[in-house]
């Protein structure tokens, strides 16, 4: 990020997420490392994308600084994309999202919930250790299919 430029993203530490997440409508994680390829990949994606979405908090986790946190929310691949509305999660993936798809899930997130304030879907990308999910579908097919069945909820 270019140290004269706004301000798009904020480094979380196990101090603060508790309290972005309650805080915020919409939390976006990116959980990284310095020395994850795919995570400088994905960086510029993540920059370029919070600053077109203004009203959306972006987050940092440092990986190797917030070892017992990443633990803690049982990230095991670097990359990790974490989504957060109204305090529960609502998204989760390992690996990095094109703009495109990124931007997408963004506008999916913001069009979650019922008037009775409960999310409609919670969405869990990952496969637990040791399941079999079936053949992959794209993120914006496995979300289409969530929201399709109302309130379905899977265990996050």
């Amino acid at each position: 990020m270019d140290a004269g430029g706004p301000v798009s993203t904020h480094a979380i530490t196990a101090g603060t997420l508790v309290r972005t997440i309650d805080s915020n409508e919409i939390v976006v994680l990116d959980v990284w490392a310095e020395w994850c390829e795919p995570c400088d990949q994905f960086a510029s994606t993540f920059e370029r994308t919070a600053l077109a979405h203004r009203d959306v908090f972006f987050g940092k986790i440092d990986a190797q600084r917030e070892g017992a946190l990443v633990q803690e929310l049982r990230v095991q691949a670097l990359p990790t994309l974490l989504v957060y509305r109204r305090s529960a999660m609502v998204f989760r993936k390992a690996g990095g999202l094109t703009p495109t798809a990124l931007d997408e899930l963004i506008r999916q997130v913001k069009d979650l919930g019922g008037g009775d304030g409960q999310l409609q879907a919670i969405v869990h990308w990952e496969e637990e250790p040791g399941e079999r999910m079936g053949p992959p579908l794209s993120w914006s097919e496995w979300l289409r299919r969530l929201l399709l069945h109302g309130k379905m909820q899977l265990a996050v």
